[in-house]
């Protein structure tokens, strides 16, 4: 992975079972640090900030700016990033990156596949799916981020394409139903599941966007709901989806 030299970033993932972090700069991660879900997640991601930062010598007001994951994924999970990572944004203010769950699966998956599905679980038996062609090297989305009942994402990657490599996150499981109706219906159809180095490729991802001026405001960057949310309506901020949760 790369970042362009002299950019120095702080990359925080709250959105999957593991949060993570990582600092970068001058074209390489220097710091990573990975959290197992448990009580005050916030508290320990904070504490786990700040001594990276004081390890590798860097304070806030010398980064060049920040990302963060905006999901979909655990709702109370996206809400520990985005508020980390807009109170430290906020005080300096310091542009941001938000990068969505299934594109950095996608991106974390092997450059050698042409069709790519990265899927989370959903609930009732449903996945959050975006679908993805790579042409000359590059990740380019087909099918932005929705709620996918069973045969609906297998009709839709069927009629794309007849081979595909599905990408589901570290300690994922797909329901049962999907994997089987994805090999009945597909001609070929491969499994694949990144490894912790997620956070490390948001930093290099979120480097490139500051390079090319894609940062935005704190305040811009929302969280990600594929649907409503159970806990209250999101107002609107939430992404258009195929089902409502």
């Amino acid at each position: 992975m790369s970042l362009s030299v002299g950019t120095t970033v702080l990359a925080i993932d709250t959105a999957a079972a593991v949060s993570g972090a990582a600092l970068a700069s001058a074209g390489s991660v220097i710091r990573a640090r990975y959290l197992e879900e448990g009580p005050a997640r916030g508290e320990a991601l904070a504490g786990a900030v700040g001594a990276m930062l004081e390890e590798a010598g860097v304070e806030v007001a010398g980064l060049d700016g920040l990302a963060v994951v905006t999901g979909p994924g655990s709702y109370t999970g996206l809400r520990v990033g985005l508020a980390l990572v807009r109170g430290l944004a906020l005080v300096d203010d310091l542009p941001v990156v938000g990068v969505g769950s299934l594109e950095l699966l996608g991106r974390c998956a092997s450059d050698s596949a042409e069709n790519l599905c990265a899927v989370l679980a959903a609930n009732r038996g449903r996945v959050y799916a975006a679908v993805f062609r790579r042409r000359g090297g590059e990740l380019e989305s087909v099918a932005a981020p929705a709620v996918y009942e069973v045969d609906e994402l297998t009709r839709t990657l069927a009629a794309l394409a007849p081979r595909w490599l599905i990408c589901a996150e570290d300690g994922d499981v797909l329901p049962e139903p999907v994997t089987r109706a994805l090999e009945e219906t597909l001609d070929e159809v491969g499994y694949e599941t990144p490894d912790r180095g997620r956070v490390e490729r948001l930093a290099a991802m979120a480097g490139d966007a500051l390079a090319g001026g894609e940062g935005r405001s704190a305040e811009a960057v929302a969280a990600l709901y594929v649907g409503e949310t159970g806990a209250r309506p999101n107002r609107n901020k939430v992404a258009a989806g195929r089902t409502p949760l």
